[in-house]
């Protein structure tokens, strides 16, 4: 408290963290926005992210989706991975803004490189389906060894069924889409 008080941002973003889930204090979301903002004013990623969590799902603030687009864009371009997947989301998708395939592949791409598996899936399905950019299976393939090197189940799942000849990978593509749709969902 002391620190974030004296207006160190890492200790902002963490007073938010304990507001937020309740650590030894009563669940506050306003208190963690609150302090949430202040380190992401001061240009700490982390809190950028999570102020536009609170903002595009009305936690603790009331749902702004313009404010929340602002916020996931500051993050993304400080190279916050869970921002850049965000915005690859919100475009592939047109969650609060106009779909752009393009926007959202070089969003994930930019996630995916920095290890993120859920972006290294989703690159993957924009690869397979040539969503966003041309069709290149050998990159799809790829970025779905990349992300189920991680254990990430979706991916290590997809694998399981390409390997076998499953009934249908088409109907798996779509499951896959329905993943990466709910991916941005409120936790």
């Amino acid at each position: 408290m002391e620190l974030a008080q004296k207006g160190d941002a890492q200790a902002q973003y963490d007073l938010g963290v304990v507001y937020y889930y309740g650590r030894g204090v009563a669940q506050d979301s306003r208190q963690a926005f609150a302090w949430f903002l202040k380190a992401a004013e001061q240009g700490l990623s982390a809190g950028q992210y999570a102020v536009a969590r609170m903002y595009y799902y009305g936690k603790g603030v009331d749902e702004n989706a313009r404010e929340a687009l602002k916020w996931f864009q500051r993050a993304a371009e400080k190279g916050n991975a869970d921002a850049q997947f965000a915005l690859g989301v919100m475009n592939q998708f047109g969650k609060s803004v106009a779909q752009n395939l393009q926007e959202a592949a070089k969003w994930y791409r930019a996630a995916a490189e920095s290890g993120l598996a859920a972006a290294q899936y989703a690159l993957d399905v924009m690869y397979g389906l040539g969503e966003g950019m041309a069709k290149g299976l050998d990159e799809a393939v790829r970025w779905l060894k990349k992300a189920s090197q991680q254990k990430y189940s979706p991916a290590v799942e997809t694998l399981i069924v390409i390997r076998d000849g499953g009934p249908g990978i088409e109907i798996r593509i779509k499951d896959i889409r329905k993943v990466l749709a709910d991916a941005f969902r409120d936790d």
